[in-house]
């Protein structure tokens, strides 16, 4: 067992390593600046400490990473459907409408309307890939609680981002005069 780092109280590097050599030859240290015995279960415990926060830190960064994704869809789907009641009332005024300069004025804003849902279709990425039509993505992580009734499983999975106006089939719409 190597040991690659100690915090006890005050040890300087020298006493390190005289520890470090007599939990070697021995399987218990003594600091020679406080004389505090550092048994095997300390270490180990500390050991085990350490792995447990690194587990911590790892579920909690893919729950932040899922947070992250689900926000970026959140707010693409946000937009898309403020876009999309947008086009919906000028198409409404298109049908209501009998001047034919503001008919063409009409129709070229619901088309900028579903261009632009397009482009916040496109725009709508995490770690510099699209979320939209991106098929499925996953969040997992299981944190160990020492034994199988105290694990936490965690688990995301996210799939059909149907953003655009081909996955929305908007595609098609045609406008007429």
């Amino acid at each position: 067992m190597a040991v690659t780092s100690i915090r006890i109280g005050s040890l300087s590097s020298r006493s390190l390593t005289e520890v470090s050599a007599q939990f070697r030859t021995s399987g218990s240290a003594t600091s020679s600046s406080s004389q505090d015995p550092i048994d095997s279960a300390q270490l180990s415990k500390t050991a085990a400490e350490r792995a447990a926060s690194r587990e911590r830190q790892r579920a909690y960064s893919t729950m932040s990473d899922a947070a992250s994704y689900i926000s970026v869809a959140d707010n693409a789907a946000t937009e898309v459907t403020r876009l999309l009641k947008a086009a919906s009332s000028a198409s409404t005024q298109l049908e209501t409408e009998v001047s034919e300069s503001r008919r063409a004025d009409l129709q070229y804003e619901v088309y900028a309307y579903l261009k632009a849902v397009d482009q916040v279709a496109a725009n709508a990425t995490y770690n510099g890939s699209s979320i939209v039509d991106a098929g499925p993505t996953e969040f997992s992580y299981e944190l160990d609680g020492g034994d199988q009734s105290s694990a936490t499983n965690f688990r995301l999975s996210v799939s059909d981002i149907a953003l655009s106006t081909t996955s929305l089939n908007l595609s098609s719409i045609t406008l007429e005069n």
